[in-house]
This record gives C-alpha cells, structure tokens and sequence, in this order.
C-alpha cells in the first residue's frame, strides 16, 4: 500500500500521525513509541481525542530545556530512536530523509538576510546548523514510522490537492516572520511540491511537515480517487479547530 494525501487543511508532523492513527494504526503503540522518543529531550505527554467532524487529533505537550538543538544531536537521537524501537530499514531511510531535509532548508533560511539580521540582532553565533522551535522534528518523525509500518504502508505518497500553507504573519523566537516560513517555503520549492497560500491567516504547513511531504511525494501527477481502489482512510485535524478541511489520507 500508499498514500494519496489531501492537504487542502494544511499539513503538520502530529496531523500526519494522527491521521495514520484514524486510519488504522494502533495508538497505544504509536503514542509509547513517540513517548520514548520524546524523553530522550524532555517530558512529554500525549493524548488523542475525536472532533466533532470525527476526524483524530493528537494533542502533545513537550517540555524541553531548549527551544533550539543542535542538528547532529538531532541525528544521534534519531538512530538510537530507531534501534530501541526496531523500526524497519525503509522506515528508517525515510526518517533520516525527512530530517536531512529539515537540516538542508534550515541551514538555507539561516543564511538569507532576514535571518542574518534578526540573529546578530539577537547575537547568535551558532557554527553548525540549529534546529529552531523543531524538537518535535524527532517525535514527528517516530509518530510517522512506527505508524506507517504497522499499516504495512510504503512511505511514498501522491498529493490529491495543492497543499495549504495558510498566511499572514507568526511569531517566531527570532522575530516575526511572513507565513510560509522560510525553511516551509524553501522545502516546498525545492521539491516541486504544489502549494497554495491561505485560506486562512495562520500557519498551516510547518517546516516539519514540509519535509514530510517532501521525503513522502514521489510523483507530480495528481490521481483521481475515483480510479484508485482506496484500502482505507484516515482524517485528523491540528491542535487547533480552524475552519478548514481535516487533513485526509487515503490508502490505495
């Protein structure tokens, strides 16, 4: 099996999770899997939930020393992550490739002017590349795996629709910055993923999930549902109700 996504409502690390969780895969193992993975930085809690369209939410609260870490920490978590929890090697390859992405456009976003400004303003010095606001990146990226194997889903996906980014402005720990964020937009582009801004004023696809989508599309031709035999389906929405779509996951 693979997917067909639908992220006419945006597109996050937890949505994702949770919408594999709708679908099918078991919570209990998922949620230990993301709770073992979140203690290697800080405390972690995790409940799940149905909103009143009966689409999953995931509601997680990570309490961490740092807002920014270092990305070959990052790394090493990751690979212990994945030898504790014996996750599969094509569960693996995507991990590390959804986390190399992340690295790359980060690395590229320090490097435009705004960002240049924004940290000597607020005298970071930082040598090697710095995960912002991102520790979830390794929660993301575990909650993705462990849920993927146990739907015996390959990690590759087709995208139904131009994934929404929102828009507007969010406050970011160096300052405020246009929606989409750099790192989402650079990731996007990259990739050739399809986007469009809107509908609404906020944040809707983050840097994490952008390197989701980006390490998941394999191709750029956009499939009718109707043609597909779908296996199954899973519909999820952030931690906030917005009145947008629910992300939807289709398995074919």
């Amino acid at each position: 099996m693979k997917l067909v996504l639908d992220g006419s409502g945006g597109f996050a690390g937890d949505m994702f999770t949770a919408a594999l969780i709708d679908a099918g895969a078991d919570y209990n193992a998922v949620s230990l899997a993301m709770v073992k993975t979140g203690k290697k930085i800080g405390n972690i809690r995790i409940n799940s939930g149905k909103t009143e369209d009966g689409s999953t939410q995931l509601i997680i609260t990570l309490e961490a020393e740092k807002n920014h870490v270092d990305a070959e920490l990052i790394k090493e978590l990751l690979n212990k992550s994945f030898e504790e929890l014996n996750i599969g090697n094509i569960y693996r390859e995507f991990g590390k490739k959804v986390l190399e992405i992340l690295i790359e456009a980060e690395g590229e976003a320090h490097k435009m002017q705004v960002f240049e400004k924004l940290m000597h303003h607020h005298g970071h010095d930082h040598k090697g590349t710095v995960l912002h606001e991102a520790q979830d990146i390794l929660i993301d990226i575990i909650g993705a795996a462990s849920g993927m194997e146990l739907l015996g889903i390959s990690p590759s996906a087709s995208l139904l629709k131009p994934v929404r980014t929102g828009q507007g402005k969010i406050e970011f720990s160096h300052g405020i910055l246009d929606v989409p964020a750099p790192a989402t937009r650079i990731i996007l582009d990259k990739f050739n993923i399809k986007w469009q801004k809107g509908p609404i004023d906020t944040e809707l696809c983050t840097p994490t999930g952008a390197s989701l989508l980006a390490a998941l599309i394999d191709n750029e031709t956009t499939p009718d549902l109707e043609e597909l035999k779908i296996l199954g389906e899973g519909s999820s929405r952030g931690t906030k109700i917005l009145p947008i779509p629910p992300l939807k996951i289709y398995l074919i």
